[in-house]
């Protein structure tokens, strides 16, 4: 570990060699998982390009049996890798192995492009040891289309290339490969020269010799020599024991019977089929308790998604109902406010004894208490409510500033305004922050315009509010002055408010500030239903 650590990587490029190593290393199933699982986990760390792109390969391999999808996701990912970092020999590798990919899928034509693609390069590149297997990919698919000429072309080009680079496991694998597709076209002469070579190789070519008895035994099986059939294909099976998967034992077995009741050895043919039967029942076995298994894991993955579900659903619910009660404490909070700031308004009025007007305004501010009570328990009014409510306020506030005070409200679509909801008293806070904080110290003509511009097609309504007071710098530095001991009580609990309207809003309720020359404008940009 510390030689390793002190070459020319970092400690992720380390443990990916590492996992990949464990992964090659390892037969048994559930220890591979753990390595693969780690493999996984450890990628996104990596970058030198060449540990990533073997990492994906490997990835891939590792769940050749068990996900075609993940293996396609891991191969593409690889080829993005290599293309972008402009890595070609690394590409005609994965290229080749999305040709292996794309066969086992049932894609022949693009498996084709892959590796005619992918062998091009490594050709190119010298890479013999991914041209080998580009040729016997291409093999293959040439034998898929019933090409055996060009299939076995390819094979004696995996033959140089292994002869080549001297690798013995990889020729004896290619000469298999060669004498078991010459059974096919019936020159199994040919694929008898090519088994007795392999005999002859090293020992590092044992596993693939014992393969060499089940093609032995399919020629003679071939050739009506059934009990040498029997006889290699009984020493293969010998041999691989329990390397073996029950579906070859299957097959093997099943050749096993044919041959002996060709030769009217009935009753051995009969424990052969037998043997069969069992191994096919423990297959089906297999795979129900596989399906059960599948099925289990789903099972448990999409309740544990539906009570994650539910549970989403319930904290949604409780925070909607603990929104929905705070809005309506803001709400009632806000409306003996504004009720507070009128009545203050038409009281200077009485003890300047004005009593005609202040009554005439009294009857004013009543029809406005009724109307504002009328709305507090509603989430949207018309907008032809809300000026109306907005136009009786201002007149009320504009009683304190008598012939100096003036204002306006216009819209761009007069006929819309009945149709257009929005939430109740939502533009009064910043009229009334305009009058107080701007407006009240400005000496001379006072002015406040309110502007509603309806986008139809956004189904949004912005409203700006212009002022010709004396500017927020002014106005904090007055605050400041009188020493203030907290903020405006209608700006905080509008700014509660606009939280508790923007939550769960994709288009959100926006205010914007801005210094004019003279005065303050406030636009408020409002998503509505229409």
């Amino acid at each position: 570990m510390e030689e390793l650590e002190s070459a020319n990587f970092s400690k992720p490029e380390i443990k990916a060699r590492i996992y990949i190593a464990a992964i090659l290393s390892t037969q048994k199933e559930e220890e591979k998982q753990k390595w693969l699982v780690h493999l996984e986990e450890n990628f996104p760390q990596l970058t030198d390009v060449q540990t990533q792109v073997n990492t994906l390969v490997h990835l891939a391999l590792g769940f050749e049996f068990s996900d075609q999808v993940k293996i396609g996701q891991y191969l593409h990912q690889a080829l993005k890798i290599c293309r972008e970092k402009n890595h070609p020999w690394l590409a005609g590798r994965v290229l080749c192995r999305l040709a292996d990919w794309s066969d086992n899928n049932d894609m022949l034509a693009q498996a084709m492009d892959y590796v005619n693609e992918g062998l091009a390069i490594c050709e190119q590149e010298n890479m013999y040891p991914y041209c080998m297997e580009g040729y016997i990919t291409r093999a293959i698919l040439w034998q898929r289309e019933q090409d055996f000429d060009n299939s076995i072309k390819n094979l004696d080009a995996a033959i140089v290339s292994a002869q080549t680079q001297g690798y013995e496991p990889f020729y004896a694998y290619t000469l298999l490969k060669k004498a078991t597709m010459l059974v096919t076209p019936n020159r199994e002469e040919e694929a008898i020269v090519l088994l007795n070579e392999l005999l002859q190789l090293g020992e590092t070519s044992n596993a693939i010799k014992k393969r060499v008895h089940v093609i032995f035994g399919t020629i003679a099986g071939k050739n009506k020599d059934y009990e040498k059939a029997i006889e290699h294909f009984k020493t293969y099976l010998e041999q691989r024991g329990d390397e073996m998967t029950n579906s070859e034992k299957m097959m093997l077995q099943k050749n096993i019977s044919t041959c002996y009741a060709r030769t009217n050895n009935y009753e051995k043919a009969f424990y052969a089929l037998n043997d069969f039967i069992n191994l096919k029942l423990e297959v089906i076995e297999e795979e129900r308790s596989k399906e059960i298994a599948k099925l289990q894991t789903q099972y448990e993955t999409e309740k544990r998604e539906t009570e994650l579900r539910e549970l989403k659903i319930k904290q949604q619910q409780t925070e909607l109902e603990r929104s929905e009660s705070e809005l309506k404490a803001i709400k009632a909070q806000m409306n003996p406010h504004f009720i507070f700031n009128a009545l203050n308004s038409i009281q200077e009025m009485f003890f300047i004894g004005d009593k005609r007007l202040a009554n005439e305004h009294l009857g004013k501010f009543s029809q406005l208490t009724r109307e504002i009570l009328k709305a507090s328990g509603k989430q949207q009014i018309a907008l032809s409510e809300e000026i109306e409510m907005l136009t009786k306020y201002l007149e009320l506030e504009g009683l304190r500033f008598e012939k100096d005070f003036s204002f306006s409200i216009q819209t761009n679509n007069d006929e819309a305004s009945d149709d257009i909801q929005l939430p109740p008293m939502l533009l009064q806070p910043y009229i009334e922050n305009a009058i107080r904080h701007g407006l009240l110290h400005q000496k001379g003509e006072k002015k406040i315009a309110v502007y509603f511009d309806f986008d139809e097609n956004k189904k949004r309504l912005t409203c700006s509010i212009e002022d010709n007071g004396i500017g927020r710098n002014a106005s904090s530095a007055i605050n400041k002055n009188r020493k203030q001991l907290h903020e405006s009580f209608s700006t905080s609990a509008n700014a509660k408010r606009l939280d508790l309207l923007n939550q769960n809003r994709d288009d959100k309720i926006g205010v914007v500030y801005e210094d004019l020359n003279v005065g303050t404008r406030v636009t408020v940009t409002v998503p509505v239903n229409f």
